[in-house]
């Protein structure tokens, strides 16, 4: 039959005793420590990824906010260089005008005095003319 012996027993118990305090020391106490600092920088980096992530978003709001606004610019400098470009074009245009009508006044000023001077001349020749066609129907 089995027998107990309570020195051993004893002595099992003192070994497992000081196999758990040893196993507590050397090998779950560090085991946890690193499971917790490795929860720590989980957590760390999360907050840091979350951190990015605002961060992120806020570079892109202000990255859409300067190429709205560089749109906006170009705009206003092409409405600019457009509305000079008419402006120029139309001062162009008058000057054009004024001088097309400047020449067209002295074309008719000129037309009028050739029309003048050739009434003038017809009529001074007047005499001659009627002489001659005296001469030329009494040949006839």
């Amino acid at each position: 039959m089995l027998e107990f012996d309570i020195r051993l027993m004893i002595f099992t118990a003192i070994v497992f005793l000081f196999l758990i305090a040893l196993l507590n020391k050397i090998l779950y106490k560090p085991v946890i420590a690193f499971m917790d600092k490795r929860e720590a920088s989980i957590k760390e980096d999360e907050k840091n990824a979350t951190r990015n992530d605002d961060d992120i978003n806020a570079y892109i709001v202000k990255s859409n906010e300067i190429i709205i606004n560089a749109k906006n610019e170009a705009n206003k400098i092409k409405q600019d260089t457009l509305n000079d470009a008419k402006e120029k074009a139309l001062k162009e245009l008058d000057n054009k005008k004024v001088n097309l009508e400047e020449d067209y006044s002295n074309f008719i000023s000129d037309l009028n005095k050739q029309k003048e001077e050739f009434k003038d001349s017809l009529l001074s020749k007047l005499p001659e003319f009627k002489d001659s066609l005296n001469d030329k129907f009494a040949k006839i």
